[in-house]
């Protein structure tokens, strides 16, 4: 009788929490393991993403006589759609988008803001459906917020708001730094203004970004509060410069350099930490610190 009773005996209450704890406990173990793999393949992903990228700004020279688009370019709309006489605004991703999502852009004109007008109802655009949303280069980060953050690093934009204006990604708009100028951007008036320049004509290929993660839609040294505004350039940050400002916990729309994206922790990354990817002007592309994406943006 002792032997059946104990055969059909069910778990008791204790065992039963035994079990649960020790699953809890094997969970606790494997949730950052499993994260941290998720990350690491988001960020394989995203490096996969620029060297597509990459491809395109290669295809692009190739129907351009070599000629690599301007970072930003506006200039006076001469036809439509949109209002003759008013001012175009294209980037570098409406130039090369052609080479990426060429099956979105529905029909007719296969560029994307083709006339500048950066209006969904007239032409196809970054943000417009189903780009927006799409498993594409463009959009090919997957750990972009698609936020904007002030100088403190509180969220000011928000994915419908002026952030849906960048990708997450920015060109490089200095292509022969250190010097300052000439820049890969165009403010004139006509269609096909200076600003553009060949491909040949960037130098050290190997070590000069020509896209980065960014924070914002513009990069502009210089514009943190505290920098040296008669050398823009030079590295402001301690430690290496001892009598320079603290490196910030976050990047922000005046500190573009996106050394969170693909960081060890949400904020706080230090400039020596491999947290942001770049892709450099021969098409390589590798994960790097915010110092050496400094210097592969400035050249210094």
């Amino acid at each position: 009788m002792t032997a059946k009773r104990t055969a059909g005996r069910g778990f008791t209450l204790i065992e039963l929490l035994v079990v649960i704890g020790i699953i809890a406990v094997l969970i606790s173990v494997l949730l950052p393991t499993l994260s941290a793999a998720r990350k690491a393949g988001y960020k394989v992903k995203c490096l996969s993403n620029m060297r597509q990228l990459g491809d395109a700004y290669k295809m692009y020279a190739g129907d351009n006589k070599g000629y690599w688009p301007a970072a930003w370019q506006q200039y006076t709309r001469v036809m439509p759609p949109g209002t003759i006489g008013s001012t175009c605004d294209k980037r570098w991703y409406d130039f090369i988008a052609k080479y990426i999502v060429p099956k979105m852009m529905g029909s007719g004109n296969s560029e994307m803001n083709w006339n500048g007008t950066q209006l969904t109802a007239l032409e196809p655009q970054l943000w417009s459906e189903p780009i927006w949303h799409s498993d594409t280069a463009l959009w090919g980060c997957p750990m972009w917020e698609r936020v904007g953050r002030d100088a403190t690093g509180n969220v000011s934009y928000v994915e419908n708001g002026n952030a849906i204006f960048w990708p997450g990604y920015l060109q490089n708009p200095y292509p022969f730094a250190p010097k300052r100028t000439p820049k890969a951007e165009v403010f004139n008036t006509t269609p096909v203004p200076g600003g553009h320049f060949k491909a040949t004509q960037y130098t050290r290929w190997g070590e000069r970004a020509l896209l980065f993660e960014s924070m914002s839609h513009t990069f502009t040294p210089g514009s943190v509060p505290g920098f040296d505004t008669t050398d823009p350039f030079k590295w402001q940050y301690k430690p290496e410069n001892t009598s320079g400002l603290d490196f910030p916990k976050t990047p922000s729309l005046f500190w573009a350099i996106d050394f969170n994206r693909h960081g060890r922790y949400k904020s706080g990354n230090k400039p020596a930490d491999q947290t942001l990817n770049v892709m450099y002007c021969d098409g390589h592309a590798s994960t790097v610190s915010a110092r050496e994406a400094w210097r592969a943006l400035t050249m210094r």
